[in-house]
C-alpha cells in the first residue's frame, strides 16, 4: 500500500515537472521570447499552452521575424494532435503568404503528410461503392509529394517525400488490383478492363507481385492490358 502511495506521488511529480514552465534565457524579444517559449511547450507534449504562446506571436508581432517560425509551430502543433485538416488549412495558408522562406520546404512536405494521415481506415474494404472517396485523399498526398519534388529538388525533405510518394502510389495500385479482382470474379470484364487500362496508364509497375496479379486479371479478361 505505501509503495503504490509513493509511486502515486512520483508519478504526480513526474506529471508536473513534464508540464513546468518552461524557462528561457537569452531572447533578444518578446516574440522571440514567445515562440521559443511555445516551441518548448511543443517539444514536451503540452500543446495546448505551445498554442498559446503561438497564437501571441501571431496576432501581437505580425511584422517580427518570428511570426512564419510561431505560424509553422502553430501547425506543427495541430498535427501532433492529429488535427489534420486544421494543420493542413495553416501550412497551405503559410505556403501562399511566404512561398521563399526557409520553412516553405517543411510546410509543403507536411501537407502532403497531412492529406495521407486523412486517408479512411477501411481505404482497402471491397466491394466499394463509395471507392473514390477512400482513394481521394492518398491520390492528393501522392500529388502533393510529387508536388514538394518539383518545387524542392534539393530539398531538406527529398528522400522522406520519395518514401511517402512509393508509399501513397503502392497503396493506390494495390487498391486498384483489389477493385479489379473483385469485379473479375463476378465475371464483369468491361470493369477489370477498364481499371487495366487505368492502371497501366497511371503507373509504373515495378513489383513482380503486382505484374503477376495483372497478367492474371488479363487472362480472366482478355484484351484488358
Amino acid at each position: 500500500m505505501k509503495n503504490a502511495f509513493f509511486s502515486l506521488i512520483g508519478a504526480a511529480l513526474f506529471a508536473a515537472a513534464c508540464s513546468s514552465t518552461p524557462v528561457i534565457t537569452g531572447a533578444e524579444s518578446d516574440a522571440e521570447k514567445l515562440y521559443r517559449t511555445g516551441a518548448a511547450y511543443l517539444e514536451q507534449g503540452d500543446f495546448e499552452d505551445a498554442q498559446e504562446n503561438f497564437l501571441k506571436v501571431i496576432a501581437d508581432y505580425s511584422y517580427s521575424k518570428w511570426e512564419p517560425f510561431a505560424r509553422i509551430g502553430l501547425a506543427d502543433s495541430h498535427f501532433k494532435r492529429e488535427e489534420f485538416a486544421a494543420a493542413f488549412e495553416i501550412y497551405k495558408l503559410f505556403l501562399q503568404m511566404r512561398p521563399n522562406h526557409e520553412l516553405s520546404d517543411w510546410a509543403q512536405f507536411q501537407t502532403g503528410n497531412c492529406t495521407f494521415e486523412q486517408r479512411p481506415s477501411d481505404f482497402w474494404l471491397l466491394p466499394p461503392p463509395e471507392e473514390k472517396d477512400l482513394s481521394d485523399s492518398v491520390e492528393k498526398a501522392a500529388a502533393q509529394y510529387r508536388e514538394y519534388l518539383r518545387l524542392y529538388p534539393q530539398g531538406k525533405f527529398v528522400a522522406e517525400t520519395e518514401g511517402k510518394l512509393a508509399e501513397a502510389e503502392t497503396m493506390l495500385l494495390s487498391r486498384e488490383l483489389k477493385v479489379a479482382e473483385f469485379y473479375a470474379k463476378k465475371d464483369r470484364c468491361p470493369a477489370v478492363k477498364m481499371r487495366l487500362k487505368y492502371i497501366t496508364d497511371h503507373y509504373t509497375i515495378t513489383s513482380e507481385e503486382m505484374r503477376g496479379r495483372i497478367q492474371e486479371l488479363a487472362k480472366q479478361c482478355p484484351g484488358g492490358e
